[in-house]
């Protein structure tokens, strides 16, 4: 069990009142393509695959779905937000970190939207870290308060990456707490992806992205870091 499940025990009813939210019958920017190349010449493409883009950072409106979901809900004063990037190329995930009144997390998630992809295998994302550690949660359901799956990665700070997570690296959890019987992750059925902080560390974060997509391939290529939410350190 980690730090942020005695938090949500106490205060996160009200929160999921304060941010219920309707799914819109569109998901903005979608597409499904093969082998489709990208813009920057150091990021690795994974080939014959199929891709769907989630959420492509370098448009505008890729943004609009997102809210914080910080611990200030159970009396916390960390504090984030998603915001275009200085070049408006990429999504910055910024913010501080308080272990303050007990807290120690901050997050942003997209409300419901349909992002599965049956037969997908891996979740990959294009992100500049700053060396600290982030969770990537996806969720199968419309509510706020169910069971997440989660991975960690550390991207290298100061460099751009392109990060291969397989999905059957990502942990159910609920509330912090491991979910053992949980159903497996059905890739078509990801209704929501959030971004996370809690390495209980204080202090500012920055977290840069370009773009989140599933991809149905047998073998990935890229780098790849697939240590669980519940794994060492954790």
């Amino acid at each position: 069990m980690d730090d942020s499940s005695r938090w949500l025990d106490h205060r996160l009813g009200a929160l999921q009142l304060a941010n219920r939210v309707q799914a819109p019958s569109v998901l903005l920017n979608p597409f499904e393509t093969r082998g489709r190349q990208r813009d920057n010449p150091q990021m690795t493409q994974p080939s014959d695959s199929l891709q769907k883009l989630l959420f492509d950072f370098r448009t505008p409106d890729a943004l609009t779905h997102w809210s914080a979901i910080d611990d200030g809900v159970m009396g916390g004063v960390s504090h984030s937000r998603l915001l275009p990037g200085e070049d408006d190329r990429h999504a910055c995930f910024e913010g501080e970190v308080s272990l303050a009144n007990g807290g120690g997390f901050a997050s942003v998630r997209c409300r419901p939207l349909p992002l599965g992809v049956a037969g997908a295998t891996v979740c990959v994302i294009e992100v500049r870290g700053d060396g600290r550690h982030y969770k990537l949660n996806l969720r199968t359901d419309d509510t706020f308060d169910g069971v997440n799956y989660q991975v960690r990665f550390t991207p290298p700070a100061g460099e751009w990456r392109r990060i291969v997570l397989p999905l059957t690296a990502f942990a159910p959890s609920w509330r912090g707490r491991a979910v053992p019987d949980a159903p497996t992750l059905d890739p078509a059925r990801i209704r929501q992806v959030g971004l996370m902080i809690a390495d209980r560390q204080a202090g500012a974060f920055r977290l840069e992205i370009r773009s989140i997509e599933l991809v149905c391939e047998s073998h990935p290529t890229g780098i790849a870091d697939t240590e669980s939410a519940h794994g060492p350190g954790e």
